[in-house]
């Protein structure tokens, strides 16, 4: 009929314009039916809609998503040396359901609410279900986190078996281990080791290293092969959107597109453009791929006790142990050729004070002005503990005195060292703060 008439025309006691042009754009349309990949048909399902039509389901799909997103209830297992709070076993339940179905998980908890042990539950429950006897689950991180991460699963998994790959005579073994914890840096440099296992699961701790999609450390983080994926942050989106793209790539290979693709879609309209329907869009497609919790929301602010404590780990860098030891070897000396009285006690006093003076930073010791944080561990650890706070605008406290406006400027190698509250500190030469 479309064919043979044009105009207006009555249709069941309707009438409709029929534009000849029209008709026939729509026609030709038909003919070419939109083939989607499982991304973009998962995409369409969640989002109800596709490219901003949309879309009606039948009845039993919504059903079949519905059940195949929901969060099952899932015993933590005997073996856990913890009692998980109520949004830690939520949390545990949806990694271990998204790392059944195969999906890979952003784990963004607010920092203090413990990602740490909602990973390491279900890496135990994987092993009680076998799946990490052929190969380990392979953990990456900052140097500073390798001895904290020891200590949790020593702590709360002592029945994981655990290898650290790190130090000049590290050796990879991946045969009667469960966990295998290494760094970003020995990942990048030794990239051909690694490559050649097919991990059980590959996580990523301070996920935040791999948001620079062009560096090598990026690319060869994305080259490891694994069956599933977690990714563990505070700040999942730093600077821009495309931060968050690169994790969500690693994690998701290929279901937000390619970084042009993503920059056109997303990020230039919810960046730029402030379009919230895109920005809705974009929440609805990757909501079952990241779970985000703030220390402000209503479910866990009710539920935290007053303090929460958590303790950091670190190790002494090279400078720090030679100064340490060379300390302690001298003063030894000096503690055994003096006889009992309060000269000898003065030596141990002075002891103890200089070897946390070295602990603290060499220069603390040696009494220099110029400082640099790589000298020593717990400054090292110090300034990626305050880059998170400055990230997530939020305030430090020292000795129940609150430091306001803190800021970590970037790219900024020099530090002035001052005084607060009688404490030495270490903060940047532009501004007034530590």
């Amino acid at each position: 009929m479309v064919e043979s008439q044009s105009g207006i025309v009555k249709i069941k006691d309707q009438f409709v314009y029929l534009n000849e042009q029209e008709i026939q754009r729509i026609l030709k349309n038909l003919e070419k039916e939109p083939r989607l990949s499982a991304q973009e048909k998962l995409q369409t399902v969640l989002s109800n809609e596709y490219k901003g039509t949309g879309i009606t389901l039948d009845n039993e799909l919504p059903k079949l998503i519905k059940t195949f997103l929901k969060t099952k209830k899932v015993v933590a297992p005997k073996e856990l040396n913890a009692h998980l709070r109520p949004y830690q076993q939520s949390g545990f339940e949806w990694l271990y359901k998204n790392t059944q179905i195969g999906f890979g998980s952003l784990i963004a908890d607010d920092m203090g609410l413990g990602k740490t042990i909602q990973v390491i539950t279900p890496l135990l429950q994987m092993k009680n279900e076998n799946k990490l006897k052929k190969t380990p689950a392979l953990v990456i991180l900052p140097t500073t986190l390798l001895t904290n991460w020891n200590k949790e699963i020593e702590k709360f998994a002592p029945n994981l078996r655990i290898h650290t790959f790190h130090g000049a005579q590290r050796k990879l073994e991946i045969k009667n281990i469960d966990v295998l914890l290494t760094t970003y840096g020995l990942v990048r440099r030794d990239i051909e080791i690694f490559q050649k296992a097919s991990w059980t699961s590959v996580i990523l701790d301070e996920a935040q290293n791999i948001k620079n999609t062009f560096t090598e450390q990026t690319k060869c983080i994305k080259k490891l092969k694994s069956h599933t994926r977690i990714a563990m942050t505070g700040t999942p989106v730093e600077n821009r959107l495309t931060e968050y793209w690169s994790i969500f790539d690693f994690l998701n290979k290929g279901y937000l597109k390619g970084i042009d693709n993503f920059k056109k879609e997303f990020a230039i309209p919810i960046e730029q453009n402030r379009d919230h329907k895109i920005l809705e869009h974009f929440k609805k497609i990757t909501s079952p791929f990241i779970l985000r919790r703030l220390k402000t929301d209503k479910s866990i602010i009710s539920d935290l006790p007053d303090k929460i404590e958590s303790n950091q780990y670190c190790e002494l860098t090279k400078e720090q142990a030679a100064l340490y030891q060379n300390i302690m070897n001298q003063t030894m000396k000096a503690i055994e050729e003096t006889e009992e009285g309060i000269a000898k006690k003065g030596l141990v006093l002075k002891l103890i004070t200089s070897l946390k003076q070295i602990c603290n930073h060499p220069a603390h010791f040696l009494k220099k002005k110029e400082v640099s944080p790589d000298l020593s561990g717990k400054t090292k650890m110090l300034m990626e503990l305050l880059e998170t706070i400055y990230e997530n605008e939020k305030k430090t406290r020292r000795n129940g005195g609150s430091i306001s406006n803190t800021a970590i400027h970037k790219n900024n190698d020099s530090f002035a060292k001052g005084r607060w509250n009688g404490t030495q500190a270490y903060g940047c030469t532009k501004c007034d703060s530590f």
